[in-house]
């Protein structure tokens, strides 16, 4: 089912009630570009084979809401711009998404600019190494709850939330750094951001590196002692910095 719709432009609705999918592996590109396409109804695809959902709703910019509580994805390995540039995408259900095999995040909710919240208390992490640009220019979300994410294999977090305008307060305390290398831009242009704790990525031997421009007029930043160092850019002096030390990491 690669690029099966792809570039459907004109296509506003689809019956896809008959479809069988047991045994596809592939949805990658699958509805990238129906511009025009305002509503999906896949309640009965059997996604439980499917390696790839890249680019799968990519450029659905008619759609509103997304139901996709029934999919199955643990055998799914790259989800990366899986909805990137869905901008009237309001709202979005993955309750199901286990993704016990997921490698790849990248871009993936990118420009879903009508999010203004998301649910992903049930979102499988533990194999992801890269979540760059995973909400960026997700300009409505005001909040996200991360806390159950299992980051023991990620290495790549730049512009994560890049351009997440509304986004008030962020707590990556909870992620794992075994591995993290690249977090350059993290939270670029945010101007909202007043709260932000990333105690747990320590950046030992990492260099020098710029996570934001700090443009709230205050705000809290709890972080690592050597991350702290290598900010370029730091915050101003009204915001509060907490620095955590690590010993013999």
């Amino acid at each position: 089912m690669d690029g099966m719709f792809y570039g459907c432009q004109s296509l506003n609705s689809i019956d896809l009630s008959k479809f069988v999918t047991t045994k596809v592996t592939d949805m990658n590109e699958m509805f990238e570009k129906c511009h025009k396409l305002i509503s999906l109804d896949l309640s009965n695809f059997n996604t439980r084979n499917v390696k790839i959902m890249s680019n799968m709703f990519k450029g659905c910019y008619s759609l509103t809401s997304l139901d996709l509580g029934s999919f199955n994805t643990n055998e799914v390995e790259t989800m990366n711009s899986m909805f990137y540039n869905c901008s009237s995408l309001i709202s979005l259900n993955l309750s199901n998404f286990k993704n016990e095999k997921v490698n790849d995040l990248y871009n993936m909710f990118g420009r879903c600019k009508s999010l203004i919240s998301i649910d992903l208390s049930g979102f499988g992490t533990e194999q992801v190494f890269n979540m760059s640009k995973m909400f960026i220019e997700c300009e409505s979300l005001k909040s996200i709850n991360l806390s159950n994410f299992n980051t023991s294999h990620l290495e790549q977090l730049s512009s994560m939330f890049e351009g997440c305008h509304s986004l008030t307060s962020i707590n990556l305390s909870n992620f794992i750094d075994n591995k993290i290398k690249y977090i350059k831009n993290i939270f670029k242009d945010c101007p909202s951001l007043e709260y932000i704790d990333i105690s747990s990525i320590k950046w030992n031997n990492q260099g020098q590196t710029n996570i934001s421009e700090f443009k709230a007029s205050k705000g809290i930043l709890i972080i690592s002692s050597n991350l702290y160092t290598n900010l370029i850019i730091k915050p101003k002096e009204s915001w509060n910095v907490t620095n955590i030390t690590y010993i013999n990491n």
